[in-house]
């Protein structure tokens, strides 16, 4: 289940970083989003290394930071 907690951060990241390539620069709306995402690809991000370090290995875990 590693798994799923790392591609839903990675998700959310190439998400926000998909949205900062607009053409035209992000408006104010967009930009709340972007932030949104990565606030979000951070959440994940901190499960799967809190996940890692009880359920892993010490290679595992510091892998995961």
């Amino acid at each position: 289940y590693l798994h799923v907690v790392l591609y839903m951060a990675e998700r959310a990241w190439s998400h926000a970083m998909e949205k900062r390539q607009v053409a035209d620069g992000p408006n104010a709306r967009q930009r709340m989003h972007l932030i949104g995402r990565l606030r979000k690809a951070v959440k994940w991000a901190n499960l799967f290394a809190q996940l890692c370090s009880v359920k892993g290995d010490s290679r595992t875990s510091l892998e995961a930071e």
